[in-house]
């Protein structure tokens, strides 16, 4: 640094004279020297700079390739970082070579594969690669002597969405959306990219300091000359105070509208200070904004005086300081301008100028075009503007729009596949005529070209709903054929569409467009022979319909849909036309509508929440309808909602039918008529005890007294029809729009099971609103305002009830000895009325499990302090009453209750019997409510003295309340995702065949109710916690509901159970889809269609209705797949070609994919596992020794060969779940990338849990292999290790993001909580996610697998359960239990089992000798 060069010393003298007391004159003489001294010293800075990477050589392949070294070297990261194989006719099986070498390395950042011979095998190799491939930045793969599929594309689009390293990817895309996909993931990373690229550094500088020392001397002077002074006295008097040296500023302050200068930094205000040059007649007026947040910039009329100014200096000053200067380098005027002939929308904020600022510079950017940023739904108008359509072959057209929108001419007879579950194969045209048809568009869009085809087809791309402006189809002919086997082929063909000059409306637009006069429209549908008449009588009806001119809005295409079929008892007949989209809805409903109290303003908050440009308005009479319709300037936007017995309802519902279907029915019919709103009626029936199947006898209200259940139903069914879905319970589907695919739709509807249809939420275990359930705030049980603040939760979880046709929902009470001061209180008693008046006005009835002695996980006890000892019998009756009666303080409408004291321990039966007869009989006499007692499944005890009279022995301790009260109802359970007919390797069982013949006994009885209680997830270690993607789940509820229904039709009394209770374990991760179609299967089973598969189809149309037309078939397909290969290999072990095994015992893929925790492993060597067995990793390492498994071969008595059991069964079984999970997987990401923004949470939601599940049977398959080389070598093949890890370490970023979007807070759902915190009234010590946000199971694994520190063998490691606290419940047992513990831990004996109290696995911290 060059050395300063100082100035001269300023030197500065001043006098000042005063007057002394004898009159002489004293001058004062002031001088001040200011001099500059220059010092340096050191400066620590952190600045930015950019990273500077020598490019990398890059190793090219050329003759004599050895393929499999070179997949080996990339495997063991050789070091090279740059690869090119362009030209090196690589084979297909040198591709998945090289690309399953790319999954473990983490060094390669180019690889070029340009002119090779990769087929679709290779990209779905490739595209498996990118899922996990983490260093990978540049991959060409152009050129390809192979042509592809576009499915191939799809998978390789979602692969690339995946991965968050590579930048550069060179590719002949066919799929444009595929494109796209990829080039915003490429977008995507190049930025992060750029971003990473910056660091910070510390450099050291020299800073060179410049001191003013300033030296003041004064010297003092008498003299005696009054002159002066006088004189200077005078000069005071006349001018006042002495005025000191003092400078103006002349900058003006600028009006600055012809600039408009908006902050990006959020600023509350930016003005605008020149030095000169801007004066106030440059504008007349300016804005102060935040950049992209003002509603109104103001239009300035331009004085032409700014346009001079470029270059002048400008101050930013916010709140009168000032921040920083910066220079305009252009100033442009903008003129208010009004679009006279113009094809583009103007917006009453469009002709501004925008300036960003950036660092020191103001860049102006001129916007006094319009153009695409400037969306339509900003402008209220649209200009008159004149549109020419030149048509070839045709005459020249030229229509004037109105106010409204813009004429497009001819331009937009588009025809396009219909909706609702049917997909048209294929169109053709042979003539093509143009009549002139008017159609009006609000959009920005002039037609350009308009083409004429001699013959076309009609591309996907044109679909139904993406344009409105269709012409009217007039059928010439229509044919139904029918051929001699059991199925039949429906062809409808439409001969003849004549345009006809009509007006209709879109949303979208097009620059070009096909016109067809003459349209063949073949649909080919299969349908079972039993609904033939339907599709016949459908037919004729749409022939009548169209004769009659029924239908007045334009059509292209009208097709048929099979009726809805709801229980046999109702059909629905659906035409489809083009869709609606409505910006004003009126909800018609009568002060008196017998809704649930909350339905009605929630349908009003929902219906205003789609857009801030729709309009809603509640109307109570006719009169007011009337009135709301004359203010509606375009009836063809106005959506009428008519709910209940009123006028408008029975326009198009007639009290006659309401009624037919029975109890909880509902009827939904819309119409839509030439100039008149398109109206939706609504109405249903209350829940009553009608008897028309034959349930038994459930006590329930004989008039349901909190609104007509049917009604609600029907609403929330309608508002499914205009766009809304309700899958997850805390956060339904809003659309941006409401609109209907469908007019003159006609939907009835009843259950099959009438009475009982609910959700058993299981609040022992940790999940999203244990903590609300059982009265505790997020503070805990004093927590009164945060207990309030997630009341909305729970009623958007009531809601989620009544939307997919459940009437009850309940979950156990629980009572912890550290809290036990509240269990029992007035507060939380009105913690839990409250919960039950919210239950009560969406219509359902709120119920809760209070076992009678059962003590397991912190249960609350009706019984707590007998034993069932003689002669203290009274005393135990009264306690159970007194509980009781206690409980029913909040008003619930059902009870649940346990039978023994845990899952697998019990009193003695006598005593047992007793007291379930004491609460049942109480509960019925006294409050006039059924409660019901769970039938388990744990196996292997039995009630002596008891006996079964089908089998002439001791009955199953489980079934004892078959002797029980018939006050008492009974919930035959299942577990986990098996099926009454699968195989069922848990809980000591083969399978769950003896629970379906125990509820059919029960049935026949006619004693009692009964309600199959089924299973949708597991949690503690099988399933949520994972986490594994499982529609497997619902599929097999479904699958158990069509088999007790098929039992039940073929029963000689014909009667039915009443209903269904699902045992939910949280909504994560996928799991609200399995509680959301598991309880529809409860509505409708549909079992009047005998292909299951096709009856599945139906069940999930609630799922994918939302997706565009030409993927919701694709998304039926693949979801489907998933539940049978999901059903084949986790289940039954089944790999393809090969038969079933008739033994899966450690032969399925549940037992590898879930996890293991301590007490999974103890219950292994005890013989109670919770779930399906598997060859131990453990077990594998060390089988033919005595090492820490000496005592699962004395207790066990068994004997493997576990290397010729891994080679023969599970290997395999491990192989091909890693490749068809991954297939799956791929094939669901792409699936998800498509789904539109409403509902793509739920799509990407079910994403990430699949892609989940293929990297846990990736790490799980390269874990196992590693042990077994390790174990038959000698080796370790660190490949393989990499390989789980990679796997581990993916799955750990996709947690991560998905944390970020659960529907309630993350640490909620996911952290780790110590047991008996305030906040948490359960035995665990972590909520329910924790085990995912850690990838404890991950972990433990591969702890097992790849440490060989003896601690990582032990069942003990890794502990997060305290088995006491968790199996003991409360008093004087478990304070017992503690004391022993206590002894052990002492004693050194078995400590790592007890003590978890406050200690939080942190992995891999907790792995010793860890070195991955």
């Amino acid at each position: 640094m060059e050395p300063h060069s100082t100035p001269p010393p300023v030197v500065k003298t001043s006098e000042s004279t005063t007057i002394g007391e004898h009159g002489e004159v004293i001058t004062e003489t002031t001088t001040t020297e200011t001099r500059q001294v220059v010092t340096s010293r050191a400066v620590d800075v952190v600045v930015e700079e950019d990273i500077v990477e020598v490019e990398p050589d890059t190793v090219t392949e050329e003759a004599e390739l050895n393929v499999h070294a070179l997949a080996r070297d990339i495997a063991s990261n050789a070091g090279f970082v740059a690869l090119d194989l362009s030209g090196a006719q690589l084979t297909t099986e040198d591709i998945a070579e090289i690309s399953e070498a790319l999954q473990v390395n983490n060094t390669l950042e180019s690889l070029k594969l340009d002119d090779n011979d990769i087929n679709d095998t290779g990209l779905a190799a490739i595209a498996a690669m990118l899922t996990v491939n983490e260093t990978l930045e540049e991959l060409t793969l152009g050129e390809q002597l192979i042509q592809h599929s576009v499915e191939s594309e799809r998978n390789l689009a979602a692969s690339i969405h995946l991965n968050m390293t590579i930048r550069v990817f060179k590719f002949e895309w066919k799929d444009e959306s595929c494109r796209a996909t990829a080039e915003a993931a490429l977008a995507r990373n190049e930025a992060a990219y750029i971003a990473s690229r910056k660091r910070k550094v510390v450099k050291t500088i020299n800073v060179e300091e410049i001191q003013e020392i300033t030296t003041v001397r004064k010297d003092k002077r008498v003299t005696d000359d009054d002159d002066d002074v006088q004189e200077e006295q005078q000069q005071q008097r006349q001018y006042g105070a002495l005025v000191e040296e003092s400078s103006s500023s002349s900058n003006v302050l600028a009006a600055g509208a012809a600039i408009a200068v908006a902050s990006v930094a959020s600023v509350a205000a930016v003005n605008v200070v020149s030095d000169g040059g801007v004066g106030a007649d440059s504008a007349v007026g300016y804005g102060s904004v935040t950049l992209g947040q003002s509603e109104s910039l103001l239009v300035v009329d331009a004085a032409a005086t700014a346009e001079t100014d470029t270059g002048s200096e400008y101050v930013l000053v916010e709140g009168g300081k000032t921040q920083e200067t910066a220079v305009a380098t252009e100033v442009i005027t903008v003129a208010e301008t009004k679009s006279e002939e113009s094809t583009y929308a103007q917006t009453s904020s469009a002709d501004v100028a925008v300036v960003e600022v950036e660092s020191t510079q103001i860049e102006v950017v001129e916007s006094a075009q319009t153009t695409q940023a400037i969306a339509l739904e900003t402008s209220s108008t649209v200009q008159e503007v004149e549109v020419t359509a030149t048509v070839t072959e045709s005459t020249e057209s030229t229509v004037t729009s109105s106010e409204t929108g813009i004429s497009t001419g001819a331009a937009y007879a588009a025809v396009g596949a219909a909706a609702v579950g049917v997909a048209v194969s294929s169109y053709s045209s042979t003539e093509v005529k143009v009549s002139e048809t008017a159609a009006s568009v609000e959009a920005p869009v002039a037609v350009e070209t308009v083409v004429v085809a001699d013959t076309a087809a009609v591309s996907e791309s044109i679909a139904l709903g993406e344009s409105e402006a269709y012409v009217t189809a007039e059928a010439v002919a229509s044919t139904v054929t029918v051929d001699a086997s059991s199925s039949h082929t429906e062809t409808v063909s439409v001969t003849k569409v004549v345009s006809e000059k009509t007006e209709a409306h879109s949303t979208e637009s097009k620059s070009e467009a096909v016109l067809y006069e003459t349209i063949i429209v073949t649909e080919t549908k299969k349908y079972d022979s039993n609904i033939l008449f339907i599709v016949i009588a459908s037919v004729i009806l749409l022939l009548i319909a169209i004769i009659v001119g029924f239908l007045m809005t334009p059509a292209a295409v009208v097709i048929v849909e099979e009726g809805i079929v709801a229980g046999a008892e109702a059909a629905g007949l659906i035409l489809l036309v083009g869709a609606y989209s409505f910006n004003t809805i009126i909800v018609r409903a009568d002060p008196d509508v017998n809704l649930p109290s909350a339905v009605l303003p929630r349908v009003v908050d929902l219906l205003t929440a789609t857009s801030s440009n729709t309009s809603v308005k509640l109307v109570q009479s006719s009169t007011e309808l009337d009135a709301a319709l004359q203010s509606v300037t375009n009836l063809n936007q106005t959506l009428v909602m008519c709910i209940g017995a009123n006028d408008c309802t029975r326009s198009l519902i007639s009290e006659d039918v309401v009624g037919n279907l029975g109890s909880e029915s509902f009827h939904v019919v819309s119409r839509k008529n030439e100039s008149a709103p398109f109206v939706v009626a609504v109405d249903g029936v209350n829940a009553f005890d009608d008897g028309t199947h034959q349930e038994s006898s459930m006590r329930i209200q004989k008039d349901w007294k909190h609104g007509n259940r049917g009604l609600a139903y029907g609403v929330y069914a309608a508002l499914e029809e205009i766009g809304f879905a309700f899958m997850h319970p805390l956060a339904p589907s809003i659309p941006p729009t409401v609109s209907v695919n469908a007019v003159n739709v006609s939907i009835a509807e009843a259950p099959r099971w009438k009475k009982f249809r609910a959700i058993h939420y299981h609040t022992q275990h940790p999940l999203e609103l244990t903590p609300f359930l059982q009265g505790f705030g997020p503070g805990g049980v004093d927590d009164e305002e945060g207990w309030a603040s997630q009341i909305p939760e729970f009623a958007s979880f009531c809601e989620w009830l009544v939307a997919n046709r459940q009437n009850g929902v309940e979950w156990p009470l629980l009572e912890g000895h550290t809290w036990d001061g509240f269990a029992r209180t007035d507060v939380r008693m009105a913690r839990f009325k409250k919960m039950v008046d919210i239950g009560h006005s969406y219509g359902i009835m709120v119920g809760v499990d209070v076992p009678i002695a059962f003590a397991q996980q912190h249960s609350f006890r009706l019984l707590k302090h007998g034993n069932g000892e003689e002669g203290h019998f009274e005393e135990e009756k009264k306690e159970i009453e007194a509980s009781l009666d206690w409980v029913m303080r909040a008003g619930f409408d059902f009870l649940g209750t346990e039978s023994g004291t845990s899952e697998f321990t019990h009193s003695s039966p006598d005593t047992m019997l007793r007291w379930m007869d004491v609460a049942a009989d109480y509960a019925a006499e006294k409050y006039n409510v059924t409660m019901f007692i769970k039938v388990h499944c744990s196996a292997g005890q039995t009630a002596h003295g008891f006996i079964d009279e089908r089998t002439n022995s001791d009955i199953n301790y489980n079934m004892l309340p078959h002797f029980a009260s018939p006050n008492m109802g009974v919930l035959p359970h299942t577990v986990e995702p098996y099926a009454l007919d699968d195989p069922a390797p848990t809980y000591g069982n083969k399978d769950f065949k003896y629970i379906r013949e125990y509820l059919k006994w029960e049935l026949e009885n006619n004693q009692r109710p009964v309600v199959f209680y089924p299973e949708t997830a597991y949690w503690v270690s099988v399933d949520i916690d994972v986490p594994l993607f499982l529609p497997l789940y619902f599929e097999r509820r479904f699958h158990d509901l069509r088999l007790l229904a098929a039992d039940e039709e073929a029963s000689a009394s014909k009667k039915r159970m009443d209903g269904q209770l699902i045992f939910a374990s949280g909504w994560e991760w996928s799991y609200w889809l399995n509680d959301a179609m598991a309880a529809r299967a409860s509505w409708n089973p549909f079992i009047e269609i005998e292909d299951e598969k096709e009856a599945l189809k139906m069940l999930i149309q609630p799922l994918v209705r939302h997706l565009n037309v030409s993927d919701q078939m694709d998304a039926a397909n693949l979801i489907l797949e998933w539940t049978q290969t999901e059903n084949d290999l986790l289940i039954n072990g089944k790999l393809e070609g090969q038969a079933a095994l008739d033994d899966i015992v450690r032969k399925n893929g549940h037992g590898y994919l879930e996890g293991w925790d301590t007490w999974d492993d103890v219950s292994k060597v005890l013989g109670k596992l919770t779930q399906p067995d598997s060859l131990g990793l453990v077990e594998l390492k060390h089988s033919g020794t005595w090492f820490d498994h000496v005592e699962e071969r004395l207790l066990k008595h068994l004997k493997y060969d576990e290397e010729a059991e891994y080679v023969k069964s599970v290997r395999p079984l491990l192989i091909e779940m890693n490749d068809k999970f991954a297939n799956l997987s791929v094939r669901t990401a792409a699936l998800a990338a498509k789904a539109p923004t409403y509902v793509s949470d739920l799509w990407d939601d079910i994403a990430d849990a699949s892609r989940m599940t293929s990297l846990r049977a990736r790490q799980v398959m390269n874990l196992y292999e590693f042990v077994y080389q390790e174990k038959t070598t000698g080796r370790r093949n660190e490949t393989l290790a990499l390989q789980a890890m990679n796997a581990l370490h993916t799955a750990q970023k996709i947690v991560n993001a998905r944390e970020t979007r659960y529907r309630v807070p993350a640490d909620r759902a996911a952290s780790w909580t110590n047991l008996n915190a305030p906040h948490n009234p359960t035995a665990y010590a972590f909520n329910y996610l924790w085990t995912v946000r850690s990838l404890h199971y991950w972990w433990r694994d591969a702890a097992k697998a790849l440490s060989d520190h003896r601690s990582t063998q032990s069942k003990s490691f890794a502990n997060i359960i305290e088995p006491v606290e968790m199996g003991l419940g409360t008093g004087k047992t478990l304070k017992a239990a503690d004391s022993l513990a206590g002894v052990l831990a002492a004693l050194g004996v078995a400590d790592d089992y007890f003590d978890v109290e406050d200690k939080e696995p942190q992995y891999p911290r907790d792995i010793k000798h860890w070195k991955y």
